[in-house]
């Protein structure tokens, strides 16, 4: 939590620079390419990292580890070849067509994204955090000091997401050295036979995980879609704002989830009593719950003028979205920082029933707004109405499942 805090300072005070030098169009395109990476991202692995946590071997572990980086490096090429041939196609269907210069990168991040990722779950694995940790301050202090520096030269809107790419890098490079000096043999201790063991044990990673991961991380970047496609220029201005939002406040956030989550995963993998494991899923849902009540009230307390002072001109439009947008973050941060008890207690199955349940809701609202005549910030209020909606229906299944879960133990 130190290096992730550590690093959002960072971040959130570069971006008093950054926002000086690019538009809220500008970071449109940043905002679609991070939509693109966040998708196939997340299940470029085989979503077989979080598995990573569970073998008692570390051999077993580390074979995993290959398996998820092996499916990883086949997503990456696939995906390096078409954003390389398709990148005008792909811009265009998005209304942005400047995405079109950059849309190459997202091969190589993809696979970058599995390797730090595999890297979170093993230090987490060995309760060695401090690697982890100073990846996520390394990746700010690389990323936005980049981006300040090709926008001063004119190099925009690529400056954003090259500045976002030399931080995978540099991140990935960290965490390569942190896990060779763990592993004086780094893989060498993999074999094919390994490789298909874990690949058999752990199949319903992959069989339930990854349509309900793309369905759920379709549904969190809908909007940074639909809103380019539906709206046009306004909603390349609006998808910008969104951009600055997310990064002021739901990334840091979301870091400060994710650090606290392979803490949690770990922690609940040693509760062997799922009574234990259901009073500490409610007892961590109420401080949580807590926290983003607080984060909900400090946001409507800021003073109307502060962003166009912060931020800049141009940027006036951000405290009207922050003041919807806190809602959705704030449930965000409450269910998704557990969202790892559903893994532990391989309810895959019921995951990707919420995650269908996820998508529609979303789409369903964003799609309803817009034949409503609404405007980006009608179809806004829709869409944090449809997300609110999915976290408390999340909430309520996850305690069935841990109450059923009890009672036939």
């Amino acid at each position: 939590m130190t290096g992730t805090a550590l690093g959002q300072v960072i971040a959130l005070v570069l971006s008093l620079v950054v926002t000086r030098f690019y538009t809220p169009e500008m970071f449109a395109s940043l905002e679609h390419f991070a939509m693109i990476l966040g998708i196939l991202g997340v299940v470029a692995g085989g979503k077989y990292e979080p598995a990573i946590m569970l073998p008692e071997k570390s051999t077993s572990a580390l074979n995993v580890f290959a398996l998820s980086l092996r499916i990883g490096l086949v997503v990456s090429l696939v995906a390096f070849v078409i954003t390389l041939f398709f990148n005008h196609q792909i811009a265009n269907a998005l209304g942005n067509p400047e995405l079109a210069n950059v849309l190459f990168l997202v091969g190589p991040a993809t696979f970058l994204f599995v390797f730090t990722t595999g890297c979170t779950y093993w230090f987490g694995r060995k309760k060695k955090y401090k690697p982890v940790a100073s990846s996520k301050t390394l990746f700010s202090a690389v990323s936005e000091p980049s981006k300040i520096g090709f926008g001063a030269i004119g190099f925009k809107p690529g400056g954003l997401v090259w500045g976002v790419f030399l931080g995978h890098v540099f991140t990935a490079f960290y965490l390569w050295i942190a896990f060779v000096r763990d592993m004086k043999k780094g893989f060498s201790g993999v074999t094919k036979t390994g490789i298909r063991s874990v690949a058999e044990k752990y199949k319903d990673y992959p069989k339930f995980s990854i349509a309900g991961s793309l369905l759920n991380r379709t549904a969190q970047w809908l909007h940074i879609a639909l809103f380019g496609i539906l709206y046009e220029e306004k909603g390349l201005i609006a998808v910008g704002v969104l951009g600055l939002c997310r990064r002021i406040l739901m990334t840091p956030l979301n870091v400060l989830s994710t650090s606290f989550s392979q803490v949690y995963f770990q922690r609940i993998t040693e509760l062997k009593d799922n009574q234990v494991l259901r009073t500490y899923y409610i007892r961590s849902l109420l401080r949580f719950a807590l926290i983003g009540a607080v984060m909900i009230g400090a946001v409507w307390m800021i003073p109307e003028g502060t962003m166009t002072f912060v931020f800049g001109e141009g940027w006036e439009p951000v405290l009207p979205f922050l003041h919807i947008l806190v809602f959705w973050f704030a449930a965000n941060f409450t269910v998704s920082s557990l969202g790892f008890i559903l893994h532990r207690v391989q309810k895959q199955r019921a995951m990707l029933k919420l995650d269908a349940v996820h998508f529609i809701l979303v789409l369903v609202a964003l799609l309803g707004a817009y034949q409503l005549g609404m405007d980006e910030l009608g179809a806004l209020r829709a869409f944090v109405l449809a997300k609110v909606i999915y976290f408390a229906i999340n909430i309520i299944v996850t305690l069935q499942l841990l109450k059923k879960n009890a009672v036939s133990a």
